[in-house]
């Protein structure tokens, strides 16, 4: 998850443990860091993310400009990962915009549930 606001970190956390959703989840605030790992590793990355959750409005790197920068990486990449973004917008443009990224797979309005969190863990149960 990357997004720059712990309490939203909090309420995925607590999803993900009451929920069984996700058993390894990393939080990040910085999505700089993020784009980071993936250029100085690469395909090398052990173990990729399945998904990342992103938050749009960030400071230092916004999640539009981490989508930008993602897009010149992903097809780099040695397996997919996909992104869903987690927004506190509510607005259609910026839900399109969005999903017009090959690697993102769905728009959610903050704050996240369990049923959205449930659902997204039964599209990669192995």
């Amino acid at each position: 998850m990357i997004d720059d606001n712990p309490l939203d970190h909090m309420i995925v956390r607590r999803i993900c443990e009451r929920d069984g959703a996700f058993d390894d989840v990393l939080f990040i605030q910085d999505a700089r860091q993020v784009l980071k790992a993936f250029r100085d590793n690469g395909e090398a990355i052990p173990r990729h993310p399945d998904i990342i959750l992103l938050d749009l409005n960030m400071p230092l790197l916004s999640g539009w400009e981490f989508l930008e920068h993602f897009n010149e990486i992903y097809p780099k990449l040695s397996k997919p990962v996909d992104v869903y973004v987690l927004s506190s917008s509510v607005d259609e443009a910026d839900r399109e915009m969005a999903l017009m990224y090959p690697f993102v797979k769905d728009f959610f309005i903050k704050p996240m549930t369990s049923s959205v969190m449930r659902n997204l863990r039964s599209r990669y149960a192995a």
